[in-house]
């Protein structure tokens, strides 16, 4: 057993919503496997630190994430080129040199593109071989759209979430011995198994209509209301499950238009039962965040992706994935949701191959096991002697 303090550090931003959801699942395993022997800290450099151009840079990406999809190319473009001089002298460097000596940690851990070549060249100076630094990526793929500060050479491991993303790592220039792939970076309770799994009938729904779950990352970019109100037709024939994310605004405007057309379904802000309701439906339409397609290829929900408003650069590397797999398909507007619709009710259309597919798909993408992935990724930023220690534990007790 490990006789001290295991220290975490985890790298993040709220830009968008899924960089921060990697980070709490990755806090929430570390806990499920060392317990009250590990410490992890959070840590937002853009934000937490006061930094002007930090703050102001998460800021404009939401509000373009929310308002105005299409622009992000442009804003793409511009911190890429800013995430240049993410060198010596980087965003946050005071506060985060004063937060490695007083905290020490033996891991860290960047889930962020933009917090990953400074960050870890200021933690190996200080810290030298007492601290290990790991990327993870959550693309799903590489090309357009996969920020080039991803690839940091002084990361001493580097995790992809799919084999596209880490040949793109390693053409930008990463080590191929510290590369490594894991999919379903989901927190330990989304990735248990559900006994027994929630009935349609336990949560009011009809075991019949054709459900469909709108799906919201955190801060709840995706405004349903104009595809909602397109499905008033079909009230009779299909149901919803909205979730909203954090944006309250969006769900009073969901919930009003309910209660106005007495459409069938469930309602929620930010939700703790995504999963059951991803298992539930028949398909699930989003803007194409990761976090939301990784849950429902977990799943083996089929998936409708929201271009009404234009696809963001990241956004389309999940978009291309699960296109080029089958298991997915474009929806530009409420006309052609309405069109797809239809096709479902009439037995015309896609889902049954499309979930066939990703069901496939899927048994190729689960390797290696969640318990055992994050065991052994933790466990490496252990130092050697503590490694022997918990290689000993692992053999005489099973999680």
């Amino acid at each position: 057993m490990i006789d001290k303090n295991y220290r975490l550090l985890v790298l993040t931003s709220s830009t968008g919503g899924g960089h921060d959801a990697r980070a709490d699942a990755l806090a929430a395993w570390a806990e499920k496997i060392y317990g009250d022997k590990i410490r992890t800290w959070i840590f937002h450099p853009l934000e937490e630190t006061g930094a002007p151009l930090g703050n102001f840079g998460v800021w404009l990406y939401n509000f373009i994430q929310r308002y105005a999809p299409v622009l992000h190319a442009v804003y793409f473009e511009i911190i890429e080129i800013i995430g240049d001089f993410q060198k010596k002298k980087f965003i946050g460097r005071e506060k985060y040199e004063a937060l490695l000596k007083a905290f020490q940690p033996q891991m860290i851990v960047s889930v962020h593109d933009f917090l990953n070549r400074g960050y870890f060249d200021l933690a190996h100076e200080l810290l030298g071989d007492d601290v290990r630094c790991a990327t993870y990526c959550g693309e799903y793929a590489g090309g357009d759209g996969f920020s080039k500060h991803w690839a940091c050479a002084r990361a001493d491991r580097w995790v992809g979430r799919t084999e596209r993303a880490v040949r793109e790592a390693y053409r930008l220039g990463v080590d191929p011995e510290k590369l490594g792939t894991f999919t379903f970076f989901l927190p330990p309770d989304e990735l248990s198994a559900m006994e027994p799994p929630p009935s349609r009938r336990e949560l009011r729904l009809d075991e019949k209509k054709l459900t469909i779950l709108f799906a919201n990352g955190r801060n709840g970019a995706f405004d349903h209301m104009r595809y909602l109100k397109a499905l008033e037709p079909f009230k009779d024939r299909a149901q919803v499950i909205v979730v909203c994310g954090m944006n309250e605004r969006l769900r009073q405007a969901v919930d009003r238009w309910q209660e106005e057309t007495k459409f069938p379904g469930i309602v929620e802000g930010f939700s703790s039962r995504l999963r059951a309701y991803t298992r539930l439906s028949d398909v699930v339409i989003f803007r194409g965040g990761a976090n939301t397609a990784t849950r429902a290829f977990y799943e083996g929900c089929p998936m409708w992706f929201d271009a009404s408003e234009g696809v963001m650069p990241q956004e389309h590397l999940t978009i291309d994935f699960f296109l080029g797999i089958g298991a997915g398909e474009l929806v530009s507007g409420p006309k052609e949701l309405v069109e797809k619709v239809e096709a479902e009710l009439s037995g015309r259309g896609n889902l049954p191959a499309l979930r066939e597919r990703m069901t496939s798909a899927r048994q190729k993408y689960n390797q290696p096991p969640p318990d055992e992935f994050f065991r052994e990724f933790l466990g490496w930023g252990l130092r050697s002697d503590e490694k022997e220690v918990e290689r000993e534990r692992i053999e005489n007790q099973a999680f």
